[in-house]
């Protein structure tokens, strides 16, 4: 059995070409479509780099706004940082402090123990003395 064709033109994919008059025709009919196709290509473009424009100075901002949170989240991560470790100094300058009040209560208790031995071995040296004399 054979293919049954379409009805129509044999050339159904294709354009048909043009006359001399549609041609005429086409020619100022394209030369004044290029001229628009010309200003819609140039309003597109320019509209593109407006987008474009506005689409980075959107994301500068963005990422400008997020530097600047991030330099105020180091400063005060620095000063707290800081506080702590002053705080932390100053009590261990308050411990160094009671520490040496200790060494000293403790070197003049080891003073007074010194002068009272000193004083009980004079008395020792002086009644052995006074015991070699006497004989």
């Amino acid at each position: 059995m054979a293919a049954k064709k379409k009805p129509g033109n044999a050339r159904s994919g294709r354009q048909q070409p043009l006359s001399r008059r549609q041609a005429a025709q086409g020619s100022a009919d394209m030369s004044f479509s290029l001229k628009d196709m010309d200003a819609s290509f140039e309003e597109r473009a320019r509209r593109h780099k407006q987008a474009l424009e506005e689409h980075h100075q959107s994301r500068a901002q963005e990422f400008e706004l997020h530097l600047h949170n991030r330099v105020i989240a180091s400063r005060r991560s620095i000063a707290g940082r800081r506080a702590t470790r002053i705080k932390r100094l100053a009590e261990l300058i308050q411990r160094r402090a009671e520490i040496e009040s200790l060494i000293l209560a403790h070197v003049e208790r080891l003073n007074d123990s010194c002068k009272r031995v000193a004083g009980d071995l004079q008395v020792l040296v002086n009644s052995a003395g006074s015991h070699l004399e006497s004989p």
